[in-house]
């Protein structure tokens, strides 16, 4: 059987298309639900223009509008013996990397931009202040604002969140959000229109436990995997958050989230004291005192938010069998729930698809890697982590 073709198509910054390629060694394309994917591509100087593969340039995997990378890097290499690899190694990133390129920045007479509402409207506000129309005044004439970038229309979806930032990452306060909320959020190629569309998505529950959708099991038994690792670990693991407001000493607002005892009672410390004990009256401009309800709930969510991020880590990363019984993009796809099972090991799992990477090969066509549920944080994630909570 032949296996499918999968041609990729180049493009400006400005989506002019330029080229369609056959021929290339491999193309590693990672889609993740909360952050950034990414791409590399290794080809053959003799398959293409090389110059057509220029930074800031998009590529597009066959005709699908949600697979876009921005190139970022390249190179090409020689051996000892001074000879030229005809080889290219391209490396970029999906399109949602443009939020990795901002800040959030408040309105000028502000220290905060805040906002509570559902989490799709919290992420679009932040997208909208900060990409599609910033609030620029005389520090920046309009040179924040990304013409081609628009936002899809709010649905409202996901919980109810408390949020403020400033000088923040945009990429991982919405990573942070999607952790906390569940929603994923993404960037697609509108190519009639020219433009980059962002939007959130809410995933499908396929566990074998409910009746609503036809239930997605991944297990050897099933023929849907070919390989299987397991990660149970509680090593970053906190069940009981105390978080820290404003205040001093004795004074200090403190409001606990979670519960344990024993060995199962694991506890961490968040300073809050940026939550806000006062803010200024829209009419009058002074500051007032904000209700204290509105400033436990906002420590409370940030406590669920640390839980969240330090929760009990367990996930599976499959190899998805050629051929599996579940088609990809229509009986699942990222960030949907699904059961995973080996029963030789005794462990069942219901947890979100975090991350696919799709591998295309000549003459192999595509295999997917999958994974199931949070993987333990990266160190420059827990050393992030711990920044972010010293410079609040």
């Amino acid at each position: 059987m032949q296996p499918e073709n999968y041609p990729l198509r180049l493009f400006t910054p400005d989506m002019e298309l330029l080229n369609e390629i056959d021929q290339y060694d491999s193309m590693i394309h990672t889609r993740r639900w909360s952050g950034v994917g990414d791409f590399q591509l290794v080809i053959n100087q003799n398959s293409v223009d090389i110059s057509q593969l220029a930074i800031n340039n998009l590529i597009m995997i066959g005709n699908d509008v949600n697979r876009v990378g921005r190139i970022l890097h390249r190179e090409a290499a020689v051996d000892q013996a001074g000879a030229e690899s005809e080889l290219w190694t391209i490396q970029g990133v999906t399109l949602e990397a443009l939020l990795k390129t901002r800040l959030h920045l408040p309105q000028a007479d502000r220290d905060y931009d805040r906002i509570t509402s559902n989490a799709e409207t919290v992420m679009k506000h932040y997208f909208n202040n900060n990409v599609v129309a910033p609030d620029e005044g005389e520090r920046h004439k309009g040179i924040r604002r990304k013409e081609q970038v628009v936002i899809a229309p709010d649905q409202q979806r996901g919980r109810r969140i408390q949020w403020q930032a400033s000088y923040k990452e945009l990429d991982a306060e919405l990573e942070r959000m999607s952790t906390l909320t569940g929603l994923g959020w993404y960037c697609y190629l509108d190519y009639e229109q020219r433009k980059w569309v962002m939007d959130v998505s809410e995933g499908r529950d396929l566990t074998q436990g409910q009746s609503d959708n036809s239930p997605v099991i991944f297990s050897p038994e099933f023929d849907s995997v070919a390989e299987q690792q397991f990660l149970d670990s509680i090593v970053d693991y906190a069940s009981v958050v105390y978080v820290a407001g404003q205040g001093e000493g004795a004074e200090r607002r403190i409001v606990v989230v979670g519960d344990g005892d024993g060995l199962d009672r694991r506890e961490a410390f968040v300073d809050a004291r940026d939550v806000e004990e006062e803010i200024e009256d829209e009419e009058t401009g002074e500051m007032v005192p904000r209700p204290v309800e509105d400033i436990d709930e906002e420590l409370r969510q940030r406590g669920e938010e640390a839980l969240a991020e330090k929760a009990r880590k367990q996930s599976f990363t499959c190899q998805i069998i050629d051929g599996s019984p579940f088609k990809y993009e229509e009986d699942w796809d990222l960030g949907d729930i699904v059961t995973i099972q080996n029963r030789k090991w005794g462990v069942t799992l219901d947890a979100r698809i975090e991350e696919v990477e799709e591998v295309i090969e000549r003459d192999k066509g595509r295999s997917l890697s999958v994974t199931f549920g949070h993987d333990l944080p990266s160190f420059i994630k827990v050393i992030k982590r711990e920044m972010r909570q010293s410079t609040l």
